[in-house]
């Protein structure tokens, strides 16, 4: 059954004065004849038909069903502000204050022990990341980027691809980056089929680990860029994940020979055998109080030993 152009005008009004959404004419058209054509519409028809309109918008990709409502080029200009109330869509989001590699590990539960060994080895040095997401909005016409400017309650990475948004008006956004707060946005639900596989969690930060930017911090609470991918010589610390490459303890002493472990103690002077250290030797030089008894008895382990 066709949608009347009567329908159409007030469908499109009602979304625009009760719910704030400005769609477009053609999708939404096409949207009440099938529902019409469907019989879904039932008791009161326009107010029901009104809410399935809604809900399919929720459901949809705004690129078919959205109008543009930013402003002309918002990317291009150096600083503007949201004039009005927008409803935009959330195609991904970030964590950009943590690295994409560390957030990979623990989304796929590969955080094991020897992780925390290196985490607790580096945390007198290292700074702990601090949250800061980053989604890509649009309007289904223009795409622009968000910033979580304030420690927000609203955002989560457990937002779903294709959720839709209410942008307030007097939202500052420069270069094509909004300042976001919980004060200014709105989350209302949904999302985009294809968008929640493409642009979940695990498959965006594959991307970024792909992109070789797996040991990079976007943006941490130190201020600047840091390369962590990087050489780590000079004042530049080695970070969380370049432990991995690094010996265990036991490794470590494993690769400690007699002369080594002589040279800890300055006032050692130790005789090799074959390039190792006699145990009496190393003993005596230890201490040179310890009885004549035990030393025989360490020189009779040592002729067996050697």
């Amino acid at each position: 059954m066709a949608a009347t152009e009567q329908e159409i005008v007030n469908i499109f009004e009602w979304l625009e004065t009760t719910k704030l959404v400005t769609v477009n004419i053609e999708w939404l058209e096409a949207c009440i004849s099938w529902l019409k054509s469907r019989g879904t519409a039932r008791g009161n028809l326009n107010m029901q038909l009104k809410d399935d309109i809604y809900e399919q918008w929720l459901m949809s990709d705004l690129s078919e069903s959205g109008s543009n409502c930013l402003p002309d080029q918002i990317s291009t200009l150096p600083s503007t502000s949201i004039q009005r109330i927008v409803a935009l869509q959330m195609n991904s989001i970030v964590n950009i204050g943590a690295s994409a590699y560390s957030q990979l590990k623990k989304l796929k539960n590969e955080v094991n022990e020897n992780t925390s060994v290196d985490e607790n080895r580096t945390q007198t040095w290292q700074p702990q990341p601090c949250r800061m997401l980053k989604l890509e909005l649009t309007d289904g016409e223009q795409t622009i980027e968000g910033m979580e400017y304030q420690p927000m309650t609203k955002l989560s990475t457990d937002l779903i691809p294709g959720t839709k948004v209410l942008i307030n008006a007097d939202t500052l956004c420069r270069s094509g980056m909004l300042f976001l707060t919980d004060e200014n946005i709105e989350i209302l639900g949904g999302q985009v089929q294809n968008l929640t596989e493409e642009n979940s969690q695990l498959n965006i930060l594959n991307r970024l680990v792909r992109n070789g930017k797996e040991g990079e911090v976007l943006v941490n609470n130190t201020g600047p860029r840091q390369d962590r991918s990087s050489n780590h010589h000079g004042d530049n610390p080695p970070q969380d994940d370049d432990f991995e490459a690094l010996m265990n303890d036991d490794d470590i002493f494993a690769e400690l020979d007699g002369n080594t472990l002589a040279q800890i103690d300055g006032n050692m002077d130790p005789v090799q055998v074959n390039g190792r250290i006699s145990p009496a030797e190393l003993v005596d030089n230890i201490d040179d109080d310890i009885p004549q008894d035990v030393l025989d008895n360490l020189s009779d382990i040592e002729n067996d030993f050697w």
